[in-house]
């Protein structure tokens, strides 16, 4: 299709589509930051409904609120409230905003980012994507060469495994790493360390550390490969960043709750700017040492990611001590 219409016809598509992704937001997505009670959060009672004085005093009928399910009907308080309409779904801001918080924001992201634990995950996010755009800038031009001679025109299809890839991907790491931690914590007598969630992390890394020899391989040697020694790292990639990235913010919610939000900018900006970073000359990397030597330092640094996770796993609740003083 590029050799159809041109990388310029691309770009313009690509920027048609998030304008119009602009203009659907600003209508259908309503602003969500508004001030709630903590017994909001917790499926109980507001605050104005709970009991004053005396714990034994009986409380009204219509006024005793018992938690709610996905399945249970929403009433709304249509008297107090007014109702949502198109109008007021599109405001800016509903609540009362606080520029002073940008500069606090910004001052827990710099403590976060020189924390072992987070920087160790980060960088790995980083590293993870980097080498999965190390792939996709190269598998093009291997398998449209000999001896696999692809058509330019279809060598772009060898992403459709990604699709299966993800269907598969989300509930496996969900499901996985939920019975992992449920069967860690039972162990230990029923208590849960974030830390459990790592080790739902061991089989992607190992996974990793396989196809990367296996795609370093059979790039620089294709006419000893078959052709799905390319297509398969290059699809089941798409796992290993779901299991980096979903376990990671997971284990580090987890860790420390009250920095959500510096959290989850620290994992994204890292992601980008460190994939960025080491991806950007992928192929003068190939042309100088080759595909074997690339991967093999690709592999060899993640390996030592994978180290390094071992002792996040073993002193990870000393660390999360150490650093309570900076993340409560």
């Amino acid at each position: 299709m590029t050799n159809a219409v041109g990388w310029r016809a691309w770009y313009w598509l690509f920027t048609a589509m998030s304008g119009l992704a602009l203009v659907l937001t600003i209508f259908f997505v309503p602003e969500s930051a508004y001030d709630r009670p903590i017994s909001a959060f917790m499926g109980t009672a507001p605050q104005e409904f709970a009991p004053t004085g005396d714990s034994d005093a009986p409380l009204a009928a219509d006024n005793i609120h018992e938690p709610i399910t996905t399945l249970d009907e929403r009433k709304l308080n249509t008297v107090n409230y007014a109702p949502r309409t198109l109008r007021s779904d599109m405001r800016v801001f509903v609540t009362p905003h606080d520029w002073s918080k940008t500069f606090i924001t910004l001052k827990h992201i710099t403590q976060l980012l020189v924390l072992p634990h987070i920087l160790w995950l980060a960088l790995m996010n980083g590293f993870f994507l980097a080498i999965d755009i190390s792939i996709s800038i190269t598998y093009g031009p291997i398998l449209v060469a000999p001896p696999y001679n692809w058509a330019k025109t279809s060598v772009s299809i060898a992403q459709v495994g990604q699709l299966p890839v993800a269907f598969i991907a989300m509930p496996l790491l969900g499901w996985l790493s939920d019975f992992i931690v449920t069967k860690m914590a039972k162990r230990n007598g029923g208590r849960h360390e974030p830390e459990y969630r790592l080790l739902t992390l061991v089989f992607p890394l190992l996974l990793l550390l396989m196809l990367t020899a296996i795609y370093g391989a059979a790039a620089e040697n294709p006419y000893g490969y078959h052709w799905m020694a390319i297509i398969f790292p290059q699809n089941v990639w798409l796992f290993l960043l779901f299991a980096t990235n979903t376990v990671g913010i997971t284990y580090l919610l987890d860790s420390h709750p009250k920095r959500a939000g510096p959290v989850l900018v620290i994992m994204c900006l890292m992601r980008g700017l460190v994939s960025f970073g080491v991806s950007y000359h992928t192929v003068d990397y190939v042309d100088a040492v080759g595909y074997v030597r690339l991967f093999g330092i690709y592999a060899g640094l993640m390996a030592v990611f994978g180290v390094l996770g071992i002792g996040v796993f073993v002193w990870g609740k000393k660390i999360r001590h150490w650093v309570m003083r900076w993340t409560n």
